[in-house]
């Protein structure tokens, strides 16, 4: 599937984007979480991995901003968000946050509570505890450090199922030599954003429709926060117990339980 990543410029914003699925019908926005490399490199992928909604929903994968620094915080990358798609004519749309990109996804629910037509929030939390914040300042750390080959494989030890990272050894070991020192630099001010963040005390601003997907094996996000925060929302929820936080990439349901949910809410 050939995509074509496009670039919006916006007040002092920078960024990519794509688009793929049906032009007319109800727009969906997706934040993706956290990675090494920009998400853009892999538009087509993406954009075959969501192909359930292609038929009933306009689909827009947005990147982070190009042009970062260090300070960037969940809020920026959330309120870039917000320009970026009101640049390009999206006046609401159904949100789909994975991991970082459900914290984003959040922030932009509690700020703009009027852009939201419903919410996916999946491998997320809505603060970060002491937990987190160890493991995620051992990877800024790798990542300052040039330790690439060490912060891929213990990043997909993470993220993924040992299945996982048994069958795609090979491909984890080879994707070091494509980590540039611009890649990592940017790794460390993305993943510093997550330091300390908390969006509790707002988080009801969100009136939207809302799913919360996780699993019972997420090593980096305990399911039982998901729990509470789909409680706080009185959000529908999805637990599932064969997967790690990369549910999203693995488990063969997680798309069709996101088409039930985006087809029932428009």
């Amino acid at each position: 599937m050939s995509i074509e990543v496009k670039t919006v410029n916006v007040e002092d914003i920078q960024m990519d984007y794509f688009r793929f699925g049906t032009i007319g019908k109800p727009v969906v926005v997706v934040l993706p979480g956290l990675s090494l490399k920009a998400v853009m490199l892999n538009a087509g992928a993406i954009a075959r991995q969501y192909d359930i909604l292609s038929k009933d929903f306009d689909v827009y994968v947005l990147e982070r901003r190009t042009n970062i620094a260090p300070g960037y915080t969940i809020v920026d990358m959330a309120e870039d968000s917000y320009k970026v798609a009101k640049a390009i004519g999206i006046e609401k749309a159904n949100v789909i946050g994975v991991s970082q990109g459900g914290m984003i996804a959040q922030a932009l629910g509690i700020r703009h509570p009027e852009f939201l037509i419903s919410l996916v929030l999946t491998s997320t939390q809505n603060a970060v505890d002491a937990g987190n914040q160890v493991l995620f300042d051992k990877w800024i750390e790798q990542a300052k450090e040039r330790k690439t080959q060490e912060l891929l494989e213990d990043f997909a030890k993470y993220v993924y199922t040992e299945e996982y990272c048994e069958k795609n050894a090979k491909a984890i070991k080879t994707m070091a030599r494509f980590v540039t020192e611009e890649d990592l630099d940017r790794f460390v001010i993305f993943a510093s954003a997550l330091s300390g963040l908390n969006l509790s005390d707002n988080i009801r601003n969100i009136k939207c429709r809302t799913l919360v997907v996780a699993s019972m094996k997420d090593k980096i996000f305990d399911y039982k926060k998901a729990l509470q925060l789909a409680g706080v929302l009185f959000a529908e929820s999805t637990i599932y117990s064969g997967y790690s936080h990369a549910l999203y990439d693995e488990c063969p349901d997680y798309l069709d339980r996101l088409y039930k949910f985006l087809i029932k809410n428009n």
